[in-house]
């Protein structure tokens, strides 16, 4: 980058940040990069904990998981199917869910 172009970048970076919409515009680009931070730092997680778990039934960590699960369990208490409840409360009980 030529110091022409940093000097023409940075003086129109401090004129947006000079009006209240500016201002605006950086707090929500601001709030997005969190959210985005903090989303890969909990899949990050859910990841890790996925690698950790080696139980037999797989458990559900991500919320994701764990709400097509529930629906699964509700639909195995709803038809009697037995085998498919017991399934899905080991999906949702593991220790690796916490």
């Amino acid at each position: 980058m030529s110091p022409a172009f940093k000097a023409a970048y940075h003086a129109e970076l401090n004129r947006r940040m000079s009006t209240p919409e500016g201002r605006k515009e950086q707090r929500e680009a601001m709030a997005r990069m969190m959210a985005s931070m903090k989303a890969a730092k909990a899949a990050k997680a859910a990841k890790a904990a996925k690698a950790e778990c080696f139980h037999i039934v797989r458990c559900a960590v991500t919320d994701e998981e764990r709400c097509r699960v529930r629906r699964a369990l509700d639909n195995a208490r709803s038809t009697g199917d037995t085998q498919g409840t017991v399934l899905a409360l080991a999906m949702l009980s593991g220790p690796c869910c916490n």
